[in-house]
C-alpha cells in the first residue's frame, strides 16, 4: 500500500517553532546564569523570573514543534483495490473501493470523487508538493484506465 502523510500545520512552521524555542531556551538559561552570578542575595528577582519564563516558553515551543513534525495527523493510502484516507475537516477514516468510483474531478488542491450516489472531496492542501503530484497522478491514471 502506498502511504502519503500530511501535517495539520506546515512543516516550515513547526521548524520555526523548534528554532524559536531553542533560542528562547538559550536566552533564558543565559539570563538565569548571568543574573544568578550578579544577584546572589535575592532568590527570585524579576530578571530571574523572566529568565525562567523564557526557559518554559522555549521548552513548550520545542515540544509543540517537535510533536507536529513527528506525528502526522492526516494520511492517504491506496493499493490496487481501495483508497483509505483521513483528511480534514472530518478527520475520520474513509475507505473507497476503486471499483465503486463513478467519476473523479481533479482540482488544484482537491479531488472530488463521485461514488455510490455520494460525493467525497479530498482536501490535499496539507500534502507536500511531491505528494500532491503523486496523488493527482494516481487519479489521472485511474481516469485514463476507467475511460477505456
Amino acid at each position: 500500500m502506498k502511504t502519503l502523510k500530511g501535517h495539520k500545520y506546515p512543516r516550515v512552521l513547526s521548524k520555526i517553532f523548534v528554532i524559536l524555542g531553542m533560542l528562547l531556551l538559550v536566552v533564558g538559561v543565559f539570563g538565569f546564569v548571568k543574573t544568578g552570578l550578579e544577584d546572589m542575595d535575592r532568590l527570585l528577582s524579576s530578571s530571574k523570573l523572566n529568565s525562567i519564563i523564557h526557559c518554559i516558553q522555549g521548552v513548550l515551543f520545542i515540544g509543540l514543534g517537535w510533536y507536529n513534525l513527528k506525528t502526522p495527523k492526516f494520511y492517504i493510502k491506496w493499493n490496487d483495490e481501495e483508497l483509505r484516507f483521513v483528511l480534514p475537516p472530518e478527520e475520520r477514516l474513509n475507505i473507497i473501493k476503486f471499483s465503486e468510483i463513478e467519476s473523479v474531478q481533479i482540482l488544484l488542491f482537491k479531488v472530488v470523487i463521485q461514488h455510490q450516489s455520494k460525493t467525497e472531496t479530498l482536501d490535499l492542501s496539507m500534502l507536500s508538493d511531491d505528494d500532491l503530484k503523486t496523488v493527482k497522478q494516481r487519479f489521472n491514471d485511474f481516469q485514463a484506465s476507467s475511460s477505456h
